[in-house]
């Protein structure tokens, strides 16, 4: 399970990245322009940025679901601005309700929470995670969950190598 999950971050990271249109490069087509992720975020340690908002829509978002021949089903969602990217996956998570972020190896269902800071192209990457084993990483509390759309809000604490993020306020909705 743990192995599947590593497997997924990365090609998650790898799309979700060359995804971002490249200079000389083809347009991307518009977005669900009703697809959002909202949030209030403060970043301390190394990278110092104080509270801003986290406004993404459109093209800055993506939400996607995948169920595995094994059966499991994993959910997931981007929100992308200038100063970083909100990533949440949702794993055997398939009715509403509120689900501590954390990864348990024990259990075939989780969520984690993921902010990074930088672009692997452009110099460094900060990676912080909302995973600790007790759950203590915040929650994410599905309001409405279909087969092809997801609506709720989220807070984490988030935390890194080179410091914490802290993410309150957090709504999002999508189809994918």
């Amino acid at each position: 399970m743990k192995q599947i999950l590593s497997i997924f971050i990365a090609v998650f990271y790898i799309i979700s990245f060359s995804c971002k249109k490249a200079a000389n490069d083809f347009s991307i087509p518009p977005g669900n322009l009703n697809n959002q992720v909202n949030a209030s975020v403060v970043v301390s340690g190394d990278t110092i940025l104080n509270l801003f908002a986290f406004t993404s829509a459109g093209n800055n978002t993506v939400f996607s679901k995948n169920i595995y021949s094994i059966g499991d089903t994993v959910i997931n969602f981007l929100g992308s601005i200038s100063k970083g990217d909100i990533r949440i996956i949702l794993e055997n998570i398939n009715l509403p309700g509120t689900y501590p972020f954390k990864s348990d190896t024990t259990s075939s269902q989780f969520s984690i929470c993921t902010y990074v800071i930088g672009a692997p192209l452009g110099g460094s990457v900060f990676l912080y995670y909302s995973t600790p084993s007790n759950g203590s990483g915040g929650s994410i509390t599905l309001d409405s969950l279909s087969a092809h759309y997801m609506k709720g809000s989220f807070n984490a604490t988030c935390t890194g190598s080179s410091g914490t993020v802290q993410i309150t306020n957090g709504t999002f909705k999508g189809s994918y």
